[in-house]
């Protein structure tokens, strides 16, 4: 008999949600139901030891995929030998018997099932790739990205290919030094191929219609206030940066940075696959 589907064992589960109030104190009954399994196991708590010992058990995990068993420990009350298992939906829920008004089948978050046990002493104990001797999940193979066939386009140094910019997904957070890689990246993309990042800086701040600046070229030298200035001057001008043009780099200044470069990103991007 072949496994149900994923998508089949969530659909029956989610069909019994608000019913199987007769399911009360039968959840492996209604969890193994799902998967069409014989009764092998007499309890949640001897599938579980029995799933624990044959591989692929996830102790503790809370994020449970789709469609495979999810185990309670509970340490009191009329079902304490027995313990608790039901049926992940994704997400961090799961579809269990008992948790809905009257003791029906309700969707209810792991967490939050675990928490309104709490007077019973459930603890969640994680969930099984195999549940009742047979394999219910398969870790899906992570996909190859399609090979590019040579463009002709621009090689960066540094940058393997157009995904790699801009660096970490350029965020309002990002830091100085991944920032920097994203500058080096745009500049020599726009022709400033000058063996320093300061440099290409200067050379492109001093193209600038607005920079108002005229420092060192040539150097390695570090950031100074002045260049730091003009940078200001430059994305304030173009709506990125809306702080004092004071030369410091804090939390405004790199967050404009992201934002510029971030909508650079484009046109970067097609330079480096195409050249121009």
């Amino acid at each position: 008999m072949a496994l149900p589907t994923v998508a089949e064992r969530v659909r029956r589960a989610t069909a019994a949600i608000g019913k199987g109030a007769n399911f009360a104190g039968m959840c492996e009954k209604f969890t193994r139901g799902h998967f069409g399994f014989p009764a092998r196991y007499a309890s949640a708590r001897l599938a579980r030891i029995a799933s624990q010992g044959a591989g692929g058990w996830h102790a503790g995990d809370y994020n449970a995929p789709a469609g495979v068993p999810v185990f309670f420990d509970l340490h009191y009350g009329k079902n304490a030998s027995y313990d608790h298992v039901a049926i992940s939906v994704g997400g961090g829920y799961c579809i269990s018997t008992s948790a809905g008004p009257g003791g029906t089948v309700a969707k209810v978050r792991i967490k939050d099932l675990e928490r309104a046990w709490a007077g019973v002493g459930c603890d969640y104990q994680g969930w099984a790739e195999i549940y009742h001797g047979q394999r219910v999940y398969t870790k899906p193979k992570a996909s190859t990205p399609p090979k590019q066939a040579p463009s002709g386009g621009l090689t960066i140094p540094g940058v393997t290919s157009s995904r790699d910019y801009p660096y970490a997904a350029m965020s309002t957070s990002s830091t100085a030094s991944n920032l920097d890689k994203a500058w080096a990246t745009l500049l020599f993309a726009a022709g400033y191929r000058t063996r320093y990042l300061k440099d290409r800086m200067r050379k492109w701040l001093q193209a600038s219609n607005v920079a108002e600046y005229d420092g060192p070229a040539g150097t390695a030298k570090a950031h100074d206030k002045a260049q730091m200035k003009a940078l200001q001057r430059v994305l304030r001008s173009r709506r990125y940066y809306l702080g004092a043009i004071d030369g410091i780099r804090g939390p405004l200044m790199l967050a404009g940075e992201a934002k510029w470069l971030n909508s650079q990103a484009p046109n970067v991007v097609r330079i480096i696959r195409t050249g121009k």
